[in-house]
């Protein structure tokens, strides 16, 4: 639901709504009309004290936008939110949404809370603390549909002009990247020890760490990757470090008992049981020090709640 209001009717309409029509175009999506001089322009909100209630559009952001629709034209793919003109209402359109939605919530949450016997301060500082949390959600929303446009986009982009084989082919490079960077970490692993890995046993190497998918990195950057999945907190990121010890060890068996297969040399099984097994170490240590965290550790605060206050 948040999704569709803001990008149905946020990312382009309040350009459009808010903006004087004649002088600032609707997102422009590469049409770039011509305009005449144009006074900056400010996107008020409807309801004076709502946070972040005023995004300047400048005469810098109406120009930027219609260069990157010229360069739209010309073939260039570009993001939901690149747009300066876009970028600001949007950007004042999801802060006048939490503004609305905290409006209307405030009552009964200050009510709630003083039924549990919070502090007014301490109340009003969790209102606050709440609307940022939308706020935030609410952005990382429009940004995770802007990762997902553009790998749609460069998916078919591709598909236009490459043959299903040729686009085959292309997907085996994509996927071969992960495995070449894990081959990189294994090399210096190697060198540090002293065993230095010829050309054909890096490619086989190469080939069968794709095979096995034996990572020790994640990546969400590229247009075939995941979506990012950052942890924060001590609870989330140790049980992060769990859910990685668990792949990286069957997989990285799958990898060696692979690598017997092929014929690789037992003096490289061993070395690529060792990495794995320090990849797995590392994990385990980074859980050990989070258990030993101050924050792990720590006694809870003792909040004084309203009814304890005993006035005289």
């Amino acid at each position: 639901m948040a999704l569709g209001f803001i990008a149905g009717n946020a990312l382009r309409g309040p350009v459009e709504a808010r903006y004087e029509a004649a002088a600032i175009p609707a997102a422009t999506h590469g049409v770039a009309p011509a305009l005449p001089y144009i006074q900056p322009q400010t996107l008020q909100s409807e309801k004076s004290g709502a946070p972040g209630g005023n995004s300047v559009i400048t005469e810098e952001d109406i120009t930027a936008t219609m260069a990157l629709s010229e360069r739209e034209k010309g073939g260039e793919y570009i993001l939901d939110l690149e747009r300066s003109v876009d970028r600001k209402a949007t950007r004042a359109a999801i802060e006048e949404m939490v503004f609305r939605t905290s409006s209307n919530n405030s009552p009964i949450l200050r009510h709630t809370f003083a039924e549990l016997g919070l502090p007014a301060e301490f109340a009003e500082q969790l209102e606050t603390h709440r609307d940022k949390i939308m706020q935030a959600s609410l952005q990382a929303e429009l940004e995770i549909k802007q990762v997902q446009s553009a790998r749609q986009e460069y998916e078919k982009r591709l598909r236009s002009v490459l043959s299903e084989e040729d686009y085959s082919k292309y997907l085996d490079f994509e996927r071969r990247l992960p495995s070449s960077d894990e081959m990189e970490k294994i090399r210096e692993f190697a060198s540090n020890a002293g065993l230095a890995l010829d050309y054909q046993a890096e490619e086989t190497l190469t080939q069968l760490i794709g095979d096995a998918e034996a990572y020790t990195l994640v990546s969400w950057h590229g247009p075939f990757d995941g979506l990012p999945d950052p942890r924060t907190g001590d609870e989330a990121v140790t049980q992060q470090m769990h859910e990685q010890k668990e792949s990286i060890t069957a997989t990285s068996n799958v990898l060696l008992q692979n690598t017997k297969r092929a014929g690789i040399s037992s003096e490289v099984q061993d070395m690529l049981a060792a990495y794995y097994q320090e990849q797995v170490r590392e994990r385990e240590r980074v859980i050990e020090a989070l258990k030993k965290s101050p924050s792990s550790t720590r006694p809870r605060t003792k909040l004084v709640r309203a009814s304890e206050v005993v006035k005289h």
